[in-house]
């Protein structure tokens, strides 16, 4: 027998799985960006540490080069445990890692409405469950950048890939 399910809850289900579908683009993109930061900083400081300049043999006769190199690198190697972009990467890998199962989670809800295999009850517990999961990972987010133009382009993503 074919279960009932409301417009309003099915158009819940479906505005929320194109919302874990944007987050987790959008951690996925901002991890990225992350990583590479730190990645890159990290290359840097290893090139231009002052024993790794020092032996470059043609910077001996560019003082001023080398001496903006070693300071370059101070400097890194200063900043980088306060940026803590490494932190913040495995930060946003795991709330990319939490949004992407949300995500099948709202796909399997929604395919089961389609199917008419779900009843409200089932539903409406199954909404409340990934809610609950969704608030856990706003907190965990709200520390970490904001990126509008970067959600944007996610939103741009998901309207593409929902042939919307």
């Amino acid at each position: 027998m074919p279960y009932q399910i409301s417009n309003q809850r099915r158009k819940q289900v479906w505005e929320s799985m194109l919302t874990a579908d944007l987050n987790y683009r959008y951690w996925g993109h901002l991890g990225r960006r992350y990583s590479k930061l730190d990645r890159t900083a990290r290359v840097f400081l290893a090139l231009t540490s002052s024993s790794t300049v020092a032996s470059w043999g043609f910077l001996i006769e560019q003082e001023m080069v080398w001496k903006l190199l070693s300071a370059l690198s101070a400097i890194i190697a200063v900043s980088l445990p306060v940026f803590n972009w490494q932190a913040t990467a495995e930060t946003i890998v795991e709330l990319r890692t939490g949004w992407l199962q949300i995500l099948k989670e709202y796909e399997m809800l929604w395919m089961r409405i389609e199917d008419d295999s779900i009843n409200a009850d089932e539903l409406q517990t199954a909404i409340k469950q990934l809610a609950a999961q969704e608030v856990e990972f706003d907190h965990k987010a709200a520390n970490l950048p904001n990126d509008a133009h970067l959600k944007q382009i996610c939103q741009d993503e998901v309207i593409a890939s929902r042939g919307l």
